[in-house]
């Protein structure tokens, strides 16, 4: 209900400015103007689009270039010329163009001219970074809480990893290469979960040294480079977008019913010499349904999970201004509930505002005041009677059919090996609710020097991001019963009911980041130099304050300088250095010195090329660079922020004495750590070489990178490398020892054209990435081929399987002793590596990896009003592993969807395919703990094709939508996550992105939403 009306709310809001436009301009007078479109050759432009502010009028070039365009009768209108490939133009007119109106070429059509780089507006003609960039309206296709999710699949080289799916708590990661990327908005390192799309100019993805250098050692990790909307000069627009639809779990794994689980425990049983549990009166209770107490038969998910959840997203901005000043606000809306049918559902919703002015204060002064507010509020069943989610789908997946009943006569049942009731657990275990308050706050200025030096400007901003979220929480129980065993229906009561009527505070944590940024730049452009020098300084305290935790903040002080410099148009160099610190460092020894130095060669430039029939655009750049990395993830007792220190802790006291004549107590202290010396901040090299280009007549774009990246000096207490005689743990000292290096190449091709009233654009980017860890602390006599050393993080180390035992003969003629319990046949058959007769941990080798190719396809089809977007992403080469491993990749393997040997736990539909059925999955057990371990028969392919986003528009004629007193009117439909194409999904029904997904953690969602958007 509240989800309707919110909705109702942004459409009655819409309804508004439509009674406003339509009183406002009943009267209102047009007359038209004429004009042409050329470029810079004087040929005509043809399909650009002529825009009137105030008449709010649309429409084409003709082949001509020629135009007639209705514009206000009562004073000068404002006219903005928009094509794709070239720069815009705007300018007033109040008659018929005396001379054509002349378009310049973007330099690069698939990018875009100006890039905002750290800290410095550059045209892309100086850039000698590799730099990818998508707007924030190309994102809005895709329907989402987090705005992150829209960007996989849609630029080379980044990718998003999410690890939580439950509404409201959706945790993605951006990857670039490979790397975990920090994010910064509007020039500030902030945390983008709450930004939506409706917000964002332009996203982007800053992958080498050369465009982030400047930010010292936030610099060493790739940056997420987010601008957000600003008002411009004679540009009044009202847009409102509203869209309402719904989700459902993307997949659903599919557990037997309570016969087909029993027989195979039974077999199970069989397998092991063991008599089996379950009777045939069972086995016949299960399949006709009598006696549901004591012969249970439960789909848990069927009766606990929704096939339905909400989705509403919806924003109204305004935004416009004069020479004066400029805004930009923004109301936004997103709402999403969850998939628990019984009790307390999962739901989220999230308002935003945000408000961006800009003022000129004087003719060489301007001001900006960016404030954001977001209000966020979950409610969610709650684990035990604590602040902690409910996740229902691990007891769903964990229980069998047959566990328990959940009702008998009106009672809640459980049982001894299955002591959760799920009803009871959403139903009267009691729930939260969590507020989140969420404030980003900037205050800048823009003072031009020109009377100082001609060029010379200096930008000064600070910045107060506050977060908090408070959650109160309610527990409780029913009462619970069992049956009584050796019964057929008399209960006992095992669980006493507890109601609790107050709800209490069960966490609180807050979190604020203050920043501040000062910046000195110069430009100097003279006949065929074009010179850009920038000093910038930040600094920032970031406090994360949570209830029983201790408190550290973390500061960042970093010393920025570029120099860019442009020669004739076609040759750029630029040097960048930091002089960062860091606190996590000594004293004396916090501030590092780190220089990058790049080039670009615009060849297309060049006299040989200029008048190419096929090549419009041709550019090589290339950067090398080494920048401090502050990691100091090495785990143990060491505190990360204190190495140089020696710790101690008290772990007791003390007292002298005999019983009744001892003295005063004394503390009893121990080392926690030694403190460390000699060590420094770990190194990054980075080198980056790559081209950009675009052909015949601008219709297709080709771009390509390789890059490579060695971390040296990384921080280890070696406690694997030294013999523990020396001693462990906290006694070790920190040393820069370990290397590793991640290489690889991405790239993108793209096609653009159009027919007639028909436009294409065809695109695929992709990215090939491999790592090698180059020294590692092992030990120094472990075998060669069981060294980390030489492989990259994403091997698989395990033995390598042979197939299945197929008889006892088998077994028995091969002569080689497993390590995990009598052997069977169908058991999993381990290759002897090192010929020793028997399989050990001595065994194990690389025996695979994870996909190491990520791709993203897009198509966009557009006709007359109507138009097509479709995006879909993939991975290639490589495998994943059925099933949970540790870090080592190399442990006993959880895949109880494949495989279970508790006596307690659920057996899945793949199970049916076990051995002797097939060869497909080991013989089943109940002890034997041989087919759990990490091995080839557990590896599968990892590729799949996603079909992630498609949206299906429909805008208005524009004679339509001016009788509606709208500058454009569009219907549209949208999806995400529609479908997956893949061995895994096709054989076992379980999401490749996530083999969790509905077993261990809540799924997937598929989400189909329809919605207008307007603009006045």
């Amino acid at each position: 209900m509240k989800n309707n009306t919110i909705f109702l709310l942004f459409i009655f809001s819409l309804g508004i400015v439509f009674c406003h436009n339509t009183y406002a301009q009943t009267d209102t007078e047009y007359r038209t103007v004429s004009g042409q479109i050329v470029d810079k050759d004087n040929e005509p432009v043809a399909k650009a689009k002529v825009i009137t502010v105030l008449a709010k009028n649309v429409v084409e070039t003709g082949e001509n270039g020629e135009f007639t365009v209705e514009i206000s009768g009562e004073e000068a209108d404002f006219l903005r010329v928009v094509k794709k490939g070239y720069e815009s133009q705007s300018m007033f007119v109040s008659a018929d163009l005396e001379a054509p109106i002349v378009l310049q070429e973007a330099p690069y059509l698939y990018g875009t001219n100006d890039l905002k780089i750290p800290y410095l507006d550059l045209k892309s003609s100086k850039n000698v970074s590799a730099i990818n960039t998508i707007t924030g309206e190309e994102l809005r296709t895709f329907p989402s809480i987090q705005f992150l999710e829209a960007l996989e699949g849609r630029l080379p080289g980044l990718t998003m990893s999410q690890n939580d799916y439950t509404p409201g708590a959706e945790w993605v990661t951006g990857l670039v290469r490979g790397e975990a990327a920090i994010y910064y908005i509007d020039g500030i390192q902030r945390n983008p979960r709450d930004l939506t799309v409706y917000e964002i100019d332009k996203v982007e993805v800053i992958k080498d040294f050369s465009g982030r250098a400047t930010l010292g050692t936030s610099g060493a990790s790739p940056i997420v480079w987010i601008t957000t909307i600003k008002g411009q000069e004679n540009k009044n627009e009202i847009n409102i977008t509203a869209e309402t639809g719904y989700s459902e779990a993307a997949n659903l794994p599919n557990y037997l019913d309570s016969y087909n689980y029993a027989t195979l425990y039974n077999e199970a049983l069989a397998n092991d010499g063991l008599d089996p549990l379950y009777s045939q009166e069972a086995l016949d209770a299960y399949q006709t349904g009598n006696n549901t107490l004591r012969y249970p038969n439960v789909d848990y998910y069927d009766r606990y999970v929704k096939d339905f959840s909400r989705f509403t997203r919806a924003n109204v901005d305004f935004q416009g201004g004069s020479d004066k000043v400029t805004y930009f606000s923004n109301l936004n809306y997103v709402g999403s509930g969850g998939y628990e049918e019984v009790g307390q559902e999962t739901t989220y919703d999230r308002y935003k505002i945000r408000g961006n002015v800009d003022i000129k204060l004087t003719d060489f002064m301007r001001m900006n005041i960016n404030l954001s507010g977001t209000y966020g509020r979950a409610e969610f069943p709650n684990q035990g009677d604590g602040a902690a989610r409910y996740n229902m789908f691990s007891i769903l997946s964990s229980y069998p059919s047959n566990a328990t009943p959940i009702w008998y006569e009106d009672q809640l049942i459980v049982s001894d090996n299955y002591p959760v009731n799920l009803t009871n657990e959403l139903v009267y275990g009691g729930y939260a609710e969590s507020t989140e308050l969420n404030t980003q706050n900037l205050v800048s200025l823009l003072i031009d020097l020109e009377s100082v030096a001609k060029g010379l400007e200096f930008y000064a901003s600070a910045a107060l991001d506050a977060n908090n979220v408070l959650v109160n929480n309610l527990g409780g129980t029913a009462a619970l019963y069992r049956r009584v065993t050796g019964t057929d229906n008399e209960l006992e009561r095992v669980v006493e009911q507890e109601v609790q009527s107050n709800m209490y505070n069960g966490d609180d944590s807050y979190d604020r980041r203050i920043s501040a940024m000062a910046n000195l730049s110069y430009k100097f452009v003279k006949e065929e130099h074009d010179l850009d020098l920038d000093l910038s300084y930040y600094q920032s305290m970031q406090e994360n304050r949570v209830v029983i935790r201790n408190y550290q903040p973390d500061r960042i002080q970093d010393l920025g300088f570029r120099a860019n410099y442009l020669y004739d148009g076609k040759y750029a160099l630029q040097f960048d250095a930091s002089y960062t610190g860091n606190m996590r460092l000594p004293d004396g020894e916090r501030f590092n010195f780190y220089p990058t130095v790049g080039a670009s060669w615009n060849v297309s430039e060049e006299s040989f090329l200029k008048n190419s029939n096929v090549l419009d655009y041709l550019k090589l750049y290339s950067s090398y660079g080494i920048m401090g990395v502050n990691n100091f993830n090495f785990g143990g007792t060491y505190n990360p922020y204190y190495l140089y220190e020696t710790l101690w802790q008290n772990v007791g006291t003390w007292s002298s004495g005999i019983e009744g004549q001892r003295s005063g107590a004394d503390n009893i202290y121990e080392v926690l750590q030694y403190g460390s010396t000699g060590f420094s901040l770990p190194e990054r090299q980075y080198f980056n070489i790559g081209f950009k280009s675009e052909f015949f007549d601008r219709k297709i774009a080709l771009e390509a990178n390789y890059f490579d990246q060695k971390d040296v000096g990384i921080l280890s207490p070696m406690s694997n490398f030294t013999p523990s005689i020396y001693g462990t743990g906290g006694f070790l000292p920190i040393q820069n020892f370990e290397e590793s290096r991640n290489y690889g190449v991405d790239g993108m091709i793209q096609y653009n054209d159009q027919f007639g009233d028909f436009k294409v654009s065809l695109g695929v980017n992709a990215m090939y990435l491999r790592s090698k860890n180059l020294v590692v602390d092992e030990p120094a006599a472990l075998a060669e081929y069981r060294q980390r050393a030489g492989y990259g993080n994403d091997v698989f180390f395990g033995y390598n399987a042979l197939g299945l035992y197929q008889s006892q003969s088998e077994i028995d003629s091969r002569g080689v002793t497993q390590s995990w319990g009598t052997l069977a046949p169908g058991d999993i058959m381990y290759e002897d590596y090192n010929n020793d007769g028997v399989i050990t941990e001595q065994d194990i080798h690389a025996i695979g990896h994870r996909p190491r190719i990520a791709y993203g396809i897009n198509i966009s089809l557009a006709y007359k009003g109507f138009d097509l977007f479709v995006l879909a992403n993939g991975r290639a080469n490589g495998e994943v592993i059925l099933g949970n491993v540790n870090e080592d990749n190399e442990s006993i393997l959880d895949n109880s969807y494949f495989l279970n040997n508790s006596t307690n736990n659920n057996y899945s539909e793949a199970m049916l395919d076990r051995w002797p059925v097939s060869n497909n999955v080991p013989r089943l057990t109940t002890v034997s703990q041989n087919n759990h371990q990490v091995s080839s028969f557990w590896l599968e392919d990892g590729a799949y094709l996603n079909l992630r986003n498609v949206q299906l528009g429909y805008t208005f004629p524009n004679n339509i939508s001016r009788k509606l007193n709208m500058q454009e009117l569009k219907l549209f439909l949208r999806g995400r996550n529609l479908a997956s194409f893949s061995k895994i999904h096709s054989e076992y029904g379980l999401n490749p992105e996530s083999l969790s997904s509905g077993i261990s953690m809540y799924p997937i969602s598929r989400t189909l939403t329809f919605g207008l958007s307007t603009k006045f």
